[in-house]
């Protein structure tokens, strides 16, 4: 996940670049009770890389030149994950999967630049680090196949972001105090369902939408950083059967963005990054294709 601005932008002060990589390994093993049964058991073992940019507004010191601030930080983690699966009958099955929270404790570096003499005792490379917290998901999800050829799916899907309520920097011996981003995010759900054709044995054709909530309460909690709202999707698919063992997959998908307004006061936290008042408007395209090798 990234977001990046123009280093002269009004909001530089917030926000100039926010990164956030995760790579996930998920060992699992699964176990079929009986005929209707089956039971689903993994571990994840997660890194975290992040990275973020600002400008910073030294006209309290009496200089005009803004100066700039890199953080970087990265962890390994644990977590879990659990499913079980019913099928009541050769054409249905209902599931249910979680995925438990994953907490990083992310240590690194913090670097400026364009900093004047007077002020290099102040603003100095250091050590950094902040508490990444990452929420548990819990989804139902259902699949009927109304006949040979066509077949329906749903999901719904909860995500606790209550517990992400601010990302705190802490210095190591840098005077300026912490830097506090406040999120007070809440939870929030995403709702999906979709439909799939199957003309003959090699081809399969896949439509779905789905309505996604955004976990920010509100406009004066949205940062630019991570300026989301609530989103629509869209999605059409399609697979092919290359043989008994291998298949190929292709997907797309648009989301629908909707209008978000940020309403952020020069008071508290935001104090020294001042005020920001404006709104975002977007869209996302995603493409994926997937080739499967079964032994």
């Amino acid at each position: 996940m990234q977001t990046e601005y123009d280093k002269n932008w009004v909001g530089r002060y917030h926000a100039i670049k926010s990164k956030l990589i995760t790579i996930n390994l998920n060992p699992a093993m699964a176990y079929k009770l009986n005929s209707k049964v089956s039971l689903g058991l993994g571990a994840n073992f997660q890194r975290a890389e992040a990275e973020i940019t600002n400008a910073i507004d030294f006209t309290k010191y009496g200089i005009t030149q803004d100066g700039f601030a890199r953080l970087k930080g990265d962890d390994w983690s644990f977590g879990w994950n659990a499913g079980i699966l019913y099928e009541p009958s050769e054409n249905t099955r209902l599931g249910v999967a979680y995925r438990s929270k994953i907490t990083h404790q992310l240590k690194g570096k913090v670097k400026f630049e364009n900093i004047s003499f007077p002020l290099s005792s102040i603003f100095h490379k250091d050590n950094v680090k902040a508490r990444l917290d990452l929420p548990p998901m819990l989804s139902f999800s259902g699949f009927h196949k109304l006949n040979s050829k066509w077949t329906v799916l749903a999901d719904i899907t909860w995500t606790s972001w209550s517990r992400f309520e601010e990302l705190r920097i802490k210095y190591d011996t840098l005077t300026i105090g912490d830097t506090v981003i406040t999120t007070k995010w809440k939870d929030c759900f995403r709702y999906s369902i979709g439909l799939s054709y199957q003309p003959t044995y090699k081809w399969v054709f896949r439509s779905g939408i789905a309505y996604d909530e955004t976990p920010i309460a509100f406009d004066k909690h949205r940062t630019p950083r991570i300026p989301d709202t609530d989103r629509f999707w869209i999605a059409l698919g399609l697979g092919y059967t290359l043989s008994e063992k291998l298949k190929f997959d292709l997907g797309y998908v648009h989301i629908f963005f909707k209008k978000s307004y940020i309403d952020k006061d020069p008071v508290g936290e935001d104090e020294r990054r001042g005020g920001l008042k404006g709104y975002y408007r977007g869209h996302v395209d995603i493409i994926s294709a997937q080739l499967r090798y079964s032994f």
